[in-house]
């Protein structure tokens, strides 16, 4: 990434945020499905992504309170979004 601490539009964070609420919905869903047809591998696969995606939405709520100018929170922010250990220890 060229800007590891460009800051984020509050509306872009936003959307953000509710597209990867839908998305842990969606995952959950599919997840549910597969649990129902015993298809337990793969139920465990979709909701740990769906535990990704919530993430990711407690991120980008949380990145709305930072200021524009705080290049530290951004490093922060971004290093955390591109790597999923960190997201889900976050």
């Amino acid at each position: 990434m060229k800007c590891k601490s460009r800051p984020l539009l509050l509306q872009m964070l936003a959307e953000g945020y509710c597209k990867s609420i839908e998305n842990a919905k969606r995952l959950i869903d599919d997840g549910n499905v597969l649990i129902k047809n015993k298809r337990y591998v793969g139920a465990i696969n979709s909701l740990r992504l769906a535990i990704e995606e919530i993430a990711k939405a407690l991120l980008m709520n949380q990145a709305a309170l930072f200021k524009k100018d705080d290049k530290q929170k951004w490093e922060w922010f971004w290093e955390v979004f591109f790597n999923h250990k960190k997201s889900l220890n976050y």
